[in-house]
């Protein structure tokens, strides 16, 4: 079991409780199958000091979103006693802030606001989202924050004290790589990474991961760069250190009919704000006066890299895949290695795309009515059938669809990694972690198998 967490979570009563209330339904599923506590000031009961239970909640919060707006900032309360509590709880590390962008304002004017990653991205904010977008929108949201709280965070240091062998990230360390029934996967991944990394070095390399979110797909580019990637790249180098990992978004899909430039625009903006969020080095003056790529790929963080290797991993939530954009990207991306490569300035270059299909919990079947056509199984249908059918597919490796694990994969890792517990154990083990059901999203099952790591 994790350790409770507890989320804050700072709002302005002017503003419309619909906005509230649909966060809170969202973040209802982390209530019940995380340990999670949500907080806002609703909860004060009767008779009970309103300022000091807020106080309270404060100083136990782990993250605190912010619900910005207009009227956020011209809460008095909020900007002279909930905000200077939150802000230095979060200088001290001891809580995570998550700023929500309600509604147009000023907030980049705010010093402490302006430098921080916001939601929805791209500058857009919730209130311009229809009804259907919004409840999207905060599933997004409560998708990342369940991430932040209990995903393995700990990023390596650029002066890394070792390099892991294979074994050791299996088992320990920073990186824990409990994936089960994936050897597919990493099989296609690196006879295609070798072949192309043999014949040239240099050229930028694309894959599409999918599958149902939270089925694993950044502990699957976790597990390629730690076992693949970061072994053939220190081969080429005197210095042995750890590849570079980028995990920037994609653009969101609206109903603007935005030519392919403005699109790329704005993955590039994507791209830039996560590369120089990686280390407060990087000053905003650093910035490009424009957004393009032969910029990005010479700027500091990622020339750092230029001997090396760089794997850039975009989470892409299904309704936002854009097959244009992406066919854009790979032929700029292309056409600049191009030009890099003559002079050596260019690492190598792995991008991921990492489509995320929705879970949707199943519905009961009715025997009265003619069966509906299900929103989202066509959606899926549909991008399955796009990227089967995907010209681009010469430049960019499809990986095999990451399906749900079963009872017979975990047992597996426990024959493979837990050659101690005799078959009783095992099995009590794999009966405890599924519960009587019959498969598992392979985040849930890594948490799980946590807990039969050696010490």
């Amino acid at each position: 079991m994790h350790p409770l967490k507890h989320i804050f979570i700072s709002y302005s009563h002017k503003d419309d409780d619909i906005y509230i209330k649909l966060l809170r339904k969202q973040l209802s599923v982390l209530e019940r199958t995380r340990s999670v506590r949500i907080w806002t000031d609703q909860d004060i009961r009767a008779g009970e000091e309103w300022e000091t239970k807020i106080n309270e909640a404060i100083e136990m919060a782990d993250l605190s979103i912010l619900m910005i707006s207009a009227n956020f900032f011209e809460s008095t309360f909020i900007q002279e006693d909930e905000l200077p509590s939150i802000l230095s709880r979060e200088k001290k590390s001891k809580l995570t802030l998550f700023p929500v962008i309600l509604e147009p304002c000023a907030w980049k004017s705010a010093d402490w606001l302006s430098k921080k990653q916001a939601r929805p991205q791209n500058d857009k904010v919730i209130c311009d989202a229809d009804d259907q977008t919004k409840k999207a929108l905060f599933c997004e949201i409560t998708n990342e924050i369940n991430d932040i709280l209990f995903s393995d965070t700990t990023s390596s240091t650029k002066s890394e004290k070792m390099i892991q062998t294979e074994s050791q990230a299996v088992h320990c360390g920073p990186f824990v790589h409990l994936m089960c029934d994936r050897t597919g996967q990493v099989n296609e991944f690196r006879k295609s990474f070798l072949s192309q990394s043999e014949k040239n070095p240099k050229k930028p390399q694309f894959y599409v991961i999918h599958g149902k979110a939270r089925n694993g797909h950044l502990s699957l580019v976790k597990r390629l760069k730690m076992h693949i990637v970061q072994p053939f790249a220190n081969k080429q180098v005197v210095k042995k250190r750890l590849p570079l990992l980028i995990k920037p978004g994609w653009p969101e899909k609206d109903d603007t009919q935005d030519d392919l430039d403005v699109k790329m625009e704005r993955l590039l903006d994507t791209l830039f704000q996560e590369i120089f969020n990686q280390d407060s080095f990087y000053m905003s003056d650093s910035f490009p006066a424009k957004y393009v790529l032969p910029d990005l790929i010479q700027s500091d963080p990622i020339s750092e890299y230029a001997d090396h290797a760089v794997l850039i991993a975009h989470r892409i939530p299904a309704y936002h895949w854009d097959l244009d954009l992406a066919n854009h990207y790979i032929s700029d991306f292309m056409s600049c290695a191009e030009k890099l490569s003559i002079l050596d300035a260019m690492p190598l270059i792995i991008v991921f795309f990492n489509i995320e299909y929705p879970i949707v919990a199943p519905k009961k079947r009715s025997f009265f009515f003619r069966k509906k056509t299900d929103p989202i199984k066509e959606m899926e249908k549909n991008i399955r059938l796009m990227l089967n059918n995907w010209p681009g597919k010469n430049h960019c490796k499809i990986i095999k669809e990451l399906q749900m694990i079963n009872e017979h994969h975990v047992t597996d890792w426990f024959n493979s990694h837990q050659k101690n517990l005799d078959e009783s154990e095992k099995f009590k083990a794999v009966d405890s972690i599924f519960d009587n059901q019959e498969e598992s999203l392979m985040v849930e099952i890594e948490e799980a198998l946590k807990k039969f790591l050696p010490a």
